[in-house]
């Protein structure tokens, strides 16, 4: 397993982490790698390939629905 270092932790998150890891049982470095696991367990995996493709698709679908000119205007008055 790799080991790191975490440099300049704001005083309000790293009292939060601690309190956290008392109120869990368990020690700062095991609340510390169980939030981050927490948090890259449901970030979503991006596959840009597949975004750009996705994106296009969704362009060509609304082609000529709205000319630039339009949004800008519409965008502009707040709508």
């Amino acid at each position: 397993m790799a080991t790191i270092t975490i440099k300049n932790i704001p005083e309000n998150v790293y009292l939060r982490i601690k309190e956290r890891a008392k109120s869990n049982q368990r020690s700062l470095n095991s609340e510390i790698i169980f939030c981050i696991k927490e948090v890259m367990m449901r970030a979503p995996v991006r596959d840009i390939k597949r975004l750009l493709e996705n994106s296009e698709k969704a362009r060509m679908m609304t082609k000529g629905i709205l000319t630039e000119t339009e949004i800008e205007r519409a965008i502009n008055e707040g709508h």
